[in-house]
């Protein structure tokens, strides 16, 4: 879906851009930075993931996944 495509480079540019300084945050930085600047991207019209493939969710849930690596990894 184009939507999904959307949201995942969106999401990935998100992670990128923020990897460089995650040596550098506290992990409560990096929580609050997650939230509110990549999982932001995926809670908005989420009632749209209802008719999605399980190869667009697995899309989904891998950069779901980049996230938490972000904050933990």
């Amino acid at each position: 879906s184009v939507h999904v495509n959307v949201l995942s480079r969106r999401m990935f540019a998100t992670i990128r851009s923020l990897r460089r300084l995650r040596s550098v945050l506290p992990i409560p930085t990096k929580v609050m930075l997650a939230h509110s600047l990549i999982l932001s991207i995926l809670d908005y019209a989420d009632a749209s993931y209802l008719n999605l493939t399980e190869d667009q969710l697995n899309k989904l849930e891998r950069l779901q996944n980049l996230a938490i690596r972000f904050i933990f990894g």
